[in-house]
């Protein structure tokens, strides 16, 4: 009998140790507290000032566009206006050297549309020269083809390649 009370007391104790275990207070992380500290604000982007410009005190010449007729390197009659345009612009800014840069449409072998270029960009620079403006200040590169302002295949796309650039250097 000694046996069956020590194996019931036993049972006990085990059962309550199991039920205190389960239904007793749970573990629970405590946080660090939060700091109280002032909301953040986010500051706009600072909008960018205007780049200056290269050359204080001096203004960006900017030349026009000279357009040419199909398989042409004479200068068009309603195109001689915007070259002497260019001309006077150059007169006035005597430290400016230009490129003059010839291109051609998509049509013709790139043989053909390169010296086609040269053509263009040589026959601007006659025409500057008469105008007075000094052959050092006048180099001529042709791209033929190559650098196309329009891609597309049609008449209008093709009478916008077709034509003289200038890039100026002061």
């Amino acid at each position: 009998m000694k046996g069956k009370m020590f194996l019931a007391l036993l049972v006990l104790f085990m059962g309550s140790m199991l039920i205190s275990s389960c239904g007793g207070a749970k573990y629970v992380e405590q946080q660090p507290p939060v700091p109280e500290t002032e909301p953040v604000v986010q500051e706009p982007m600072p909008v960018p000032e205007p780049e200056p410009e290269l050359t204080p005190g001096i203004e960006v010449l900017t030349l026009n566009t000279v357009y040419f007729d199909y398989d042409r390197s004479s200068i068009r009659a309603d195109q001689r206006s915007t070259v002497a345009e260019n001309a006077g612009l150059l007169e006035s800014s005597a430290d400016a050297t230009v490129i003059v840069e010839g291109h051609c449409d998509e049509r013709g072998t790139n043989e053909y549309n390169m010296a086609l270029g040269q053509r263009r960009a040589d026959s601007v620079k006659r025409y500057l020269m008469n105008y007075g403006i000094d052959p050092p200040r006048l180099t001529t590169v042709s791209y033929g083809e190559e650098r196309p302002v329009n891609y597309g295949h049609d008449e209008d796309a093709w009478g916008k390649n077709r034509r003289a650039e200038f890039v100026v250097q002061q």
